[in-house]
C-alpha cells in the first residue's frame, strides 16, 4: 500500500514543469516522506514522490514546489550536499527534460 499526499488543484503548474525538482543519487532508505522532510524547509511542497519497483527505491524522486522560486532555492541549497553518505545530485525537471531534447535531436542529426 502506498499512501502519498498532494495538492491536485495546481494542474497546470504540474503539466508545465514549474517548480519539480528531480533529485538523484538517494540512498535505498530515503523514503517520500523522508524527502518531504528534506526540502520543506524551502517552501510549500504540492507533492513528492520516491520512485520505487517492487517495494525498493530506484535511488531518484520529485518533489513539486508551488513555486519555481522554492525549486530553485532547493536546489541551490541542496545539490552536492551528503545524505546518508550519498552525495544529491538535483535539476529542475523542465531543465531536465530540455537536455533530453537537445540529446535526441543530436542523436538524430548524427545518424
Amino acid at each position: 500500500m502506498r499512501i502519498m499526499w498532494s495538492q491536485k488543484d495546481v494542474a497546470y503548474r504540474r503539466r508545465s514543469g514549474l517548480g519539480n525538482l528531480f533529485v538523484k543519487n538517494l540512498d535505498s532508505s530515503i523514503t517520500s516522506s523522508c524527502l518531504e522532510r528534506m526540502f520543506s524547509p524551502f517552501g510549500v511542497i504540492l507533492s513528492c514522490k520516491v520512485a520505487e519497483e517492487n517495494g525498493q527505491s530506484k535511488g531518484f524522486g520529485f518533489v513539486q514546489f508551488a513555486t519555481e522560486q522554492s525549486a530553485v532555492a532547493a536546489r541551490l541549497a541542496s545539490h552536492g550536499s551528503m545524505v546518508d553518505g550519498k552525495k544529491l545530485n538535483q535539476r529542475n525537471k523542465a531543465a531536465r527534460d530540455i537536455w533530453k531534447l537537445w540529446e535526441d535531436s543530436l542523436s538524430k542529426s548524427d545518424a
